[in-house]
């Protein structure tokens, strides 16, 4: 009763108004959010997680955070950090998404959550979003916060200043890819024949741009049924629809994604994003959930390619190379 008297937030809507808003300023929001790029970047060791539980945070929360500016990778909310001795007076903390869900009987009546643990059925659950707030390290004092060691490989080959090599490593350990075709047709995916089409590389003026269009495609292909059975790929509606703006946007965000991760990410391919994206900025208007729902499927894109999940917790050096 006493959060029916709240004000109620939009949370798709706030977050959506959001990245718009970014969008608008010519600037990719999920691009970098801190000072050192590749595999400590976003997405690797460096991603955005809790101190206090060592988890990293997932879907729209990478995009909410990295959105913040801060170069730390460490956050906390209010009683945590209290907890810790930290202090946070003359702050302003960052909203983000924490997802509840609720159990549901055939007669749509509530079952706790103890009860579900403890083994009773359930015929249906649902899933809420609400706000939580954190603070990011560089906000809170009376806590030392470490520094998060950068991995130097990506499986056995090193990291070099060619962002080639570190792409096509990746390439090269991705299990049931699509077949590639280097035949000078523009980029694009065929579901049918399961096959990504690539002009030659010399056609772009700059490796990086061909493999921000390379991976883009790629995203694509792990809609593929054999793959994940993504409903904008196995079930493909018109082109300008919903479904195809949001397939479209999964594909684009995996792409920026996997160019952080690889360490090619550079203006050119973030103001290749932003202007990409901004095309789509009528489609987020009239479905707030869309970003949302879109920065879950490129999370989920890129960690197929890769095998497993974006950010493992990696404690050493030695755990990082293991990765």
């Amino acid at each position: 009763k006493k959060m029916e008297k709240k004000k109620q937030i939009n949370v798709f809507q706030d977050v959506t108004d959001r990245v718009i808003k970014k969008l608008k300023e010519g600037v990719a929001p999920w691009q970098r959010g801190w000072k050192d790029s590749g595999m400590s970047g976003i997405l690797g060791i460096n991603a955005p997680r809790n101190y206090e539980t060592k988890k990293a945070y997932s879907g729209i929360n990478i995009l909410l955070l990295g959105m913040a500016g801060f170069d730390s990778p460490w956050w906390l909310p209010y009683k945590a950090l209290v907890k810790m001795g930290g202090n946070v007076a003359g702050q302003k903390g960052t909203r983000i998404v924490r997802w509840f869900i609720l159990y549901f009987d055939e007669n749509n009546n509530k079952i706790p959550e103890k009860d579900v643990r403890a083994g009773k059925p359930y015929h249906k659950k649902a899933f809420f979003p609400k706000y939580h707030t954190v603070f990011n390290a560089e906000q809170i004092s009376g806590i030392d916060f470490p520094e998060v060691k950068k991995p130097e490989v990506i499986g056995d080959v090193e990291l070099t200043n060619d962002p080639i090599e570190n792409v096509e490593a990746i390439l090269d350990a991705y299990e049931n890819p699509p077949t590639v075709k280097f035949d000078g047709r523009n980029p694009c995916y065929v579901p049918r024949t399961d096959c990504v089409h690539m002009p030659d590389i010399n056609q772009y003026k700059s490796s990086e741009a061909f493999y921000k269009d390379y991976m883009h495609e790629h995203m694509h292909g792990t809609g593929a049924e054999s793959r994940l059975g993504r409903k904008g790929i196995v079930e493909f509606d018109k082109f300008g629809s919903e479904q195809y703006a949001r397939e479209e946007l999964i594909a684009e965000l995996g792409a920026s994604f996997m160019a952080e991760i690889a360490g090619f990410s550079n203006e050119e391919t973030i103001e290749d994003t932003a202007s990409y994206c901004k095309s789509w900025i009528k489609k987020l208007q009239d479905d707030p959930k869309m970003i949302t729902y879109a920065m879950s499927g490129a999370q989920k894109a890129v960690e197929h390619i890769l095998g497993g999940e974006l950010h493992p917790v990696l404690e050493d050096k030695e755990e990082a190379v293991k990765a």
